[in-house]
């Protein structure tokens, strides 16, 4: 990136059929996905890759990790997959965090991408909205949540366990505990344990900063194919990007689908629904495979 930070993009799938960009939320990793992407490896060109700072990525430091730089990273690396894999329609598949990066550079008339098919982006309502302050109040509580994550463990199994026993990761799919564990922790060879490759303070950082309310009414203004994909509203211990989700797309006519039972996490709690999902996008833009 322009200040240095590296972001690792990877191939994977068929690079004859049509390119779709995968990336994730905040203090995750998009191999973390793999349950949701290895559905499509057989029939799409698949562009996987980091926010600074998580996953593949080497840790470029706390200075340069905002919101800023996630949207202009953005573009910067689509430049790049264009410089390398040479120019092509690309479908972006964002979860979260990033998708709320593709929405700052679509409204503000940037975005490189040809459509984006977005998974419950906890996006800020406007001032005075229903839902504002319940917004604020939930970043609230994921900052001081992340702010109290342990730094490191002993073993990848101790923190799989960890997950495993968390009310909120109880819908996903067998082996996801494990590939979420394997992911976003890096052995540190000099303590000889491992240690969260997105540091708590970092990850505390996002959520505690996510709060531009700007973005919301500029949706109508976005000019590319976009597609919503939202948790349920509706279940116990519902996540609050949600019902925001939801709003979002009545509020501006945009497609969207609540996918029934399913958390902030619905892509490693439905792969293969949200897999589907996104073959109907390509399909309905004319970009199939």
């Amino acid at each position: 990136m322009r200040d240095g930070a590296v972001i690792r993009v990877r191939q994977h799938g068929n690079p004859k059929g049509p390119r779709i960009a995968v990336c994730h939320g905040n203090g995750l990793a998009s191999d973390a996905y793999y349950p949701f992407w290895r559905l499509l490896e057989a029939r799409y060109e698949l562009i996987v890759f980091d926010v600074r700072n998580h996953g593949r990525n080497p840790l470029h430091g706390a200075n340069g990790h905002n919101w800023e730089n996630f949207t202009i990273d953005q573009r910067e690396i689509y430049t790049g997959i264009a410089a390398v894999l040479g120019e092509k329609p690309t479908l972006a598949a964002f979860h979260s965090l990033s998708a709320i990066a593709s929405l700052q550079l679509a409204v503000d008339g940037e975005a490189p991408w040809s459509a984006m098919l977005l998974f419950d982006p906890p996006i800020n309502p406007p001032v005075g909205h229903t839902l504002y302050q319940a917004h604020l109040d939930d970043m609230a509580i994921m900052t001081r949540r992340a702010a109290r994550r342990p730094e490191r463990y002993r073993s990848i199994g101790l923190f799989e366990y960890q997950l495993r026993a968390g009310r909120g990761f109880q819908r996903w799919v067998d082996g996801a505990h494990h590939l979420v564990a394997e992911t976003t922790l890096r052995f540190d060879e000099e303590v000889g344990d491992w240690v969260l490759v997105c540091p708590r303070e970092f990850e505390a950082k996002v959520f505690n900063t996510n709060a531009d309310a700007a973005i919301w009414p500029r949706v109508g203004e976005i000019r590319i194919p976009i597609r919503l994909v939202g948790a349920d509203p509706e279940i116990e211990y519902a996540t609050q990007p949600a019902s925001s989700c939801r709003a979002l797309a009545r509020e501006f006519g945009l497609a969207y689908d609540c996918l029934a039972d399913t958390s902030h996490f619905l892509q490693i709690e439905q792969p293969e629904r949200c897999a589907r999902i996104l073959e109907e996008f390509l399909a309905e833009h004319e970009l199939v495979a």
